[in-house]
């Protein structure tokens, strides 16, 4: 390193160890009777160009000052340099990649996950987003820093639960929503029903009248979504069949309503009428025949309502293409949706519309068909004729089977699954329906091949109700329609 004033010529161990070397060459003696290794005398290479300030006109003849600075280039990043830092972003950022519940909770969630919402959905979120990425990288001392997290928030709900009348408890419904999410994915099935009584505990308290608008109106949905589909998994009625707490009936000045909330309308009346199915199977005075038919004709008309009117409002929203494109893929038609809300609004209503078919197919196996089909003659618009071939979709009347509903879901989460990257519009009931028609495909192996073929192709729905999910969703249970309906 001659001429290169102010840098010591010894070697490197020497230098590390801040004694004067006597710098022979290729081995220092000094390391030698001291028993250490030397390192040798090789420097870094350290060089930088760099011009003149200014850049004003100059004569070719001008000469150009090259300064050598000290800048190493090193193989690689120093060792003390680790990821700590960026765990919580890191984790955050596989939170978010779970389409399922990004759709879920839009917007609510994500807001949540960056902090602006309140200190406890923050905390949640962070809760179940180490779980979830020590979980599926198998990180323990991460999943033990989440389980730590989610008692922590637990704990601080527990007291705010309590003084339910105070200002601004309706918050509390996200942090709730991400712990309910937290036990779900570890298959804890006595934390989700604490969950699920703490969330109808606090819309009980609240009332409609505080998630009119805002943020809380989406985080309302997203609750509604989640107790009125573990109400169709028990078979039981929720509160949330009540006139007040269905949307269509808030006043005009709330957030909007959009269509899926309008088929959540209908579908909150079906835990009801599974629970009254169950009476009339045990032969109860307390309810005829004839009104359980009554009651499931009112909402059939309210659903073929709604799907006339969605399909004067959507034209042209799909096309399909015959023919097989995939060994494990039945003969069918291929529909195409210009956006993910099309495709999970018809998912959402033949989802329903199952349920009453299969309601109705029960109490009265031999008019139920004509029934079905009355309701849709009268309830369909004058600019429409009742089965139109050029539209792919099942219109209502056109078909009434339980399998060819199924079907129709499939084709469209097929649709869906293929589009995720470009999902960002909420879908609440995203799986619900796909677990609703396996529960009538699975004894055919070819769609039951088909089914698993679209779940497997995303790490996110991969084992969905089946285990092994990196995500929990192993652990989900799915409304069956099969049993004692078709």
């Amino acid at each position: 390193m001659v001429g290169v004033a102010g840098k010591s010529k010894g070697c490197h161990t020497c230098i590390k160890r801040r004694v004067k070397c006597d710098e022979t060459k290729p081995i220092c003696k000094r390391c030698t009777k001291a028993g250490y290794t030397c390192a040798g005398y090789n420097r870094p290479l350290r060089f930088l160009n760099s011009f003149q300030d200014g850049f004003s006109a100059r004569t070719n003849d001008e000469n150009i000052t090259t300064r050598i600075k000290d800048i190493s280039i090193t193989p690689s990043p120093p060792p003390e340099l680790g990821l700590v830092a960026f765990k919580d972003n890191i984790c955050f950022s596989y939170l978010m990649d779970n389409f399922v519940w990004r759709t879920y909770g839009s917007p609510w969630f994500e807001l949540a996950a960056l902090g602006k919402m309140d200190r406890l959905s923050l905390d949640s979120c962070q809760a179940l987003s180490q779980i979830n990425f020590g979980s599926h990288y198998h990180q323990g001392d991460m999943q033990v820093q989440g389980a730590i997290q989610y008692g922590s928030v637990l704990r601080s709900l527990i007291p705010r639960l309590a003084r339910s009348k105070e200002p601004g408890m309706e918050a509390l419904v996200v942090p709730i929503m991400i712990l309910l999410m937290y036990a779900s994915s570890q298959g804890d099935r006595a934390g989700s029903g604490s969950h699920v009584a703490g969330l109808t505990q606090l819309l009980c308290s609240c009332g409609p009248e505080a998630f009119y608008s805002g943020t809380m109106r989406s985080a309302f949905e997203s609750c509604r979504a989640t107790l009125i589909t573990v109400g169709l998994i028990t078979k039981r009625r929720t509160f949330l069949e009540e006139p007040r707490w269905r949307t269509a009936s808030w006043p005009s000045n709330t957030s909007p309503t959009d269509e899926q909330s309008r088929l959540t309308d209908l579908l909150a009346l079906v835990p009801g009428l599974l629970d009254d199915k169950l009476l009339l199977d045990n032969g109860s005075k307390d309810l005829h025949p004839s009104e359980f038919i009554s009651r499931l004709t009112s909402v059939l008309i309210g659903l073929f309502r709604w799907r006339w009117e969605w399909d004067e409002e959507n034209l042209d929203v799909s096309s399909s293409e015959e023919g097989r494109t995939h060994r494990c893929r039945p003969s069918l038609q291929r529909l195409h949706f210009s956006s993910s809300t099309q495709a999970s609004d018809i998912m959402l209503y033949n989802s329903v519309l199952m349920w009453i078919i299969g309601l109705l197919n029960a109490v009265s196996p031999h008019s139920a068909q004509k029934k079905i089909m009355i309701v849709a003659i009268s309830t369909k618009s004058n600019t429409l004729s009742l089965c139109d071939d050029a539209s792919p979709l099942l219109f209502p009347g056109q078909k009434v089977q339980l399998r060819d509903l199924a079907i129709e879901i499939c084709q469209a989460f097929e649709w869906q699954i293929h589009n995720i990257k470009n999902h960002r519009s909420s879908s609440r009931f995203f799986l619900m329906p796909v677990g609703m028609a396996w529960s009538v495909l699975e004894k055919d192996e070819e769609y039951r091949t088909w089914i698993t073929g679209m779940l497997d192709s995303s790490r996110v729905t991969r084992g969905y109700a089946l285990s092994g999910n990196s995500f929990g969703f192993g652990n989900y249970a799915f409304p069956s329609i099969s049993e004692g309906l078709t």
